[in-house]
This record gives C-alpha cells, sequence and structure tokens, in this order.
C-alpha cells in the first residue's frame, strides 16, 4: 500500500489497521472503515480503495466470510460505475479474497481483469 495525498491522520488508520489485521481484526476494521471515509471524503480515490480492500480483509479475518463477500461485490458493483483505475482495484480485492477462500479460477479470472485495466493506465 502506497499512500499520498493529504489526509495524513487517515493515512496513520489505515497502517495501523494493517498492522493489526491478524492480531485485532474487528479495531482494524473499525479503524479501516474510518479512513475509507476519510479519504471518500477528501476525494483520495487510491486512498478510499485501499482502505476500502483493508475493509473487506478485516471483515473476512474477522471471521464474517459472508460479510467480506457481500461488502466485495458491492465494491465491485459500485466500481462498474467509476473510473477503470477503481475497477481494477476491486478486482484487486475480489483476487485478495478468492486467494485466501482458495477459489483458484476465481482468483486467476479476477487477477487477470485487474492486471487488463493496469496496462491500460
Amino acid at each position: 500500500t502506497q499512500l499520498t495525498g493529504t489526509n495524513v491522520e487517515a493515512q496513520r488508520w489505515l497502517r495501523r489497521a494493517l498492522d493489526i489485521l491478524e492480531s485485532e481484526p474487528q479495531e482494524s476494521l473499525e479503524l479501516a472503515r474510518k479512513a475509507t471515509k476519510a479519504f471518500d471524503a477528501a476525494a483520495e480515490l487510491d486512498n478510499a480503495a485501499d482502505a476500502s480492500r483493508l475493509v473487506v480483509s478485516a471483515t473476512f479475518s474477522s471471521g464474517d466470510v459472508e460479510a467480506a463477500v457481500s461488502l466485495a461485490s458491492e465494491q465491485l458493483e459500485a466500481a462498474q460505475r467509476g473510473s477503470d483505475l477503481m475497477q481494477a482495484y476491486a478486482h484487486l480485492m475480489w483476487a485478495e479474497l478468492m486467494l485466501a477462500l482458495g477459489k483458484t479460477s476465481e482468483l486467476k479470472e479476477h487477477a487477470a481483469q485487474a492486471e487488463q485495466v493496469f496496462h491500460r493506465q
């Protein structure tokens, strides 16, 4: 995760959420949600996308697989109406989730879609 932009406090929240993802998934989830809202409000889309991915990861790490899949699905659907970059981030998030679930074919599909978009940038 390479954070840019001016929202230093939200960057700190996101780094902390990443640091404690495995040991304290619930607190990580709260920090990632807080960072996502702050980045969205500041129109820092790259950082918001990273924070959103972490929300899905923290939800998964907290043991709520169904909610993680639902969140990822919502984000992928919303990204389809956004920029190519946001679509790529959403596919990358799905690929990460499929990796965690051991679903190789879906992992490859979403990773390939993300790669195609990144190469167009």
